[in-house]
């Protein structure tokens, strides 16, 4: 059927981005500490030339309406403010998971809540 736009859902997974069991990490992958709740910090590794995540997101998302549920959306916020203002006519719900409880029935009904309104 023509017209009929296909929503997706990603869901961030610690790994591919992360080596985090490499050891020793691979070339070119550099530490950064981020704050996991208010009292713990997490050493990951990245590497910069993959341009971080909301680049690539942005280019297999294109048009498509987007609920995405990461652990981490507060790591670049500038990144993610223009990510979401390049979107801003399309159903863009960025959906922070707590890593300590994962998705929870709250989170889903976020999703269900952001595609009832797709545009």
């Amino acid at each position: 059927m023509l017209g009929v736009v296909t929503p997706l859902i990603l869901i961030d997974v610690d790994g591919p981005l992360n080596p985090w069991a490499a050891n020793p990490k691979p070339a070119n992958y550099r530490p950064f500490d981020i704050k996991v709740g208010w009292w713990r910090k997490l050493r990951i590794h990245l590497d910069p030339d993959h341009g971080w995540k909301y680049p690539a997101v942005a280019r297999y998302a294109y048009e498509r309406p987007l609920v995405w549920f990461d652990d981490d959306f507060g790591l670049h916020a500038a990144r993610r403010e223009r990510f979401v203002h390049k979107r801003r006519h399309l159903t863009t719900a960025l959906v922070h998971v707590d890593p300590g409880t994962g998705i929870g029935a709250q989170h889903l009904d976020a999703a269900r809540k952001a595609f009832s309104g797709n545009p």
